[in-house]
């Protein structure tokens, strides 16, 4: 891990809103493109980029980078993008039984 990566680290840990936001401004749109490459769908990428800044945030004290900051940055993106396809499958599947239910008995 470089030096900058850790010092802004450390600045996020102590609470350094600053370092923070310059943390967010530098990656904030290549993560959101990104999340979009993975997702295609726009406001679903802006979540998974604003739900991993945020998440960073309200855990800065307990956070731990034991990779370079990009890397953690696009691997926490990618696996809120994966959880989050997860969870689109698994709704489409209950979306497909509720309506096999309601064809086959006319209600639920």
């Amino acid at each position: 891990m470089e030096n900058s990566d850790l010092l802004v680290i450390e600045q996020i840990r102590a609470g350094d809103e600053t370092a923070f936001d310059a943390l967010f401004t530098a990656w904030y749109g290549k993560l959101q493109a990104y999340a979009f490459s993975v997702l295609q769908n726009e406001a679903q990428a802006e979540e998974v980029v604003q739900t991993v800044f945020c998440r960073i945030w309200e855990k800065r004290r307990q956070w731990e980078v034991t990779t370079s900051l990009k890397a953690y940055l696009y691997g926490s993106v990618y696996h809120r993008c994966i959880d989050g396809l997860r969870r689109h499958k698994h709704a489409q599947k209950y979306q497909r039984y509720v309506l096999q239910k309601r064809e086959g008995t006319g209600s639920l």
